[in-house]
């Protein structure tokens, strides 16, 4: 669902169907401008690894991360405070859509949440 709201607005999609694939596509794509990607991937909180490595490429990155789960996000084990964007799960495509223009403008260490 996710991916048809976004090629709804206009962008051009390249999913990943696991955190290694996504980290390849990171490493090996130099124009990605846009990644959205949930907290939770396999069991892990490989989101926000994935997050870093794509923000520390390049400074004008946008960056959105989802999840359905507590505030509190484990990152390697620990807990820790997410310094991108998170969209709260469910949400529908009109927060989705103000979520990325928020993560665009740069406002970090924010969480949306379709009320």
């Amino acid at each position: 669902i996710v991916r048809e709201q976004l090629m709804s607005f206009g962008l051009n999609i390249i999913e990943a169907s696991s955190a290694e694939e996504a980290e390849q596509l990171i490493q090996n794509i130099p124009h990605l401008n846009l990644l959205i990607s949930d907290v939770w991937l396999q069991g892990v909180s490989a989101g926000p690894i994935l997050a870093e490595q794509f923000a520390e490429q390049a400074n004008d990155r946008i960056i959105l991360l989802m999840s359905g789960y507590t505030h509190n996000v484990l990152i390697d084990g620990s807990q820790g405070i997410l310094t991108f964007p998170l969209l709260r799960k469910p949400f529908d495509k009109e927060a989705l859509y103000n979520a990325l223009l928020q993560a665009k403008q740069g406002l970090n260490r924010e969480e949306f949440h379709d009320q």
